[in-house]
């Protein structure tokens, strides 16, 4: 069992919900794919941060200066969260691993092709994905991305997604509409029309919070409007795009239906 999962059987163990935005999780998908000795696990918190977070200088200046959760990264970088011994106590082995299933989720979803239908995501060839399954976050799939290093992926061992077929129905359209439906939402994919574009520079251009782009980025990802392309051309790391397939598909779906008329 890697230190990710021990970490998510420590929240589930005491009663916490699984939150996105606990860093500690994206810290041990990085420590995970560092390689790193589980006795080494209070110590890295900054080599993290300078690896996570764009920018020259002290990785708190950076946190200032790149309109992340200012508050949640300070107290990750200086929190007295004694890891180690919180994973050193967490039972190793999962007794009960059907690894038939596993091979079967791996082999469907853990590739290039899949995780861009899944997550929306473009990831060229020469970035490393690294695969595991959860028996804690049994439902779900999530993905970590760390710039030079590689992509950390968990499926969970109960995960299903039926939108590997293609769905052509009215409700496809209708969800793309409620998301564009918030003011917000439609001045993001303005941005995007043009230019590939970070969460940062959204935020500033927007001059909403990054919390903010990320929740309605999530939305529009979710309906296949927007999609993350890792390591762009622009050399400026993740960027979000605009699928404009996906546009061209509605606007030819109402030209046809206008010419019955």
């Amino acid at each position: 069992m890697n230190l990710y999962e021990r970490y998510l059987k420590y929240l589930n163990k005491n009663g916490k919900f699984f939150d996105n935005t606990d860093i500690n999780l994206s810290y041990l998908a990085w420590f995970h794919l560092k390689k790193e000795p589980l006795e080494n696990v209070n110590i890295l918190r900054k080599e993290f941060l300078e690896d996570s977070i764009e920018g020259e200088g002290d990785v708190l200046d950076r946190i200032l200066k790149n309109n992340i959760d200012t508050k949640a990264y300070i107290e990750f970088l200086y929190s007295d969260l004694d890891l180690y011994n919180i994973l050193i106590n967490i039972e190793d082995e999962n007794k009960s691993r059907d690894i038939k299933a596993e091979n079967i989720l791996l082999d469907k979803y853990a590739n290039r092709k899949s995780l861009n239908k899944i997550l929306n995501i473009s990831i060229s060839n020469n970035i490393k994905i690294q695969s595991e399954i959860s028996y804690i976050d049994k439902k779900n799939i999530r993905m970590y991305y760390f710039k030079g290093l590689a992509v950390f992926i968990t499926i969970g061992i109960d995960y299903k997604n039926d939108d590997i077929v293609e769905n052509n129905d009215l409700s496809k359209y209708l969800s793309i509409f409620k998301a564009l439906s918030v003011e917000s939402r439609l001045q993001i994919v303005k941005e995007l029309l043009f230019e590939e574009l970070t969460t940062s520079e959204l935020s500033q251009r927007l001059n909403i919070s990054l919390s903010t782009v990320n929740h309605h980025l999530k939305s529009l990802i979710e309906v296949g409007i927007v999609g993350l392309q890792l390591e762009s051309k622009s050399g400026k790391g993740a960027c979000y795009k605009l699928n404009k397939d996906i546009i061209l598909e509605i606007l030819a779906e109402i030209e046809n239906k206008l010419k019955d008329v």
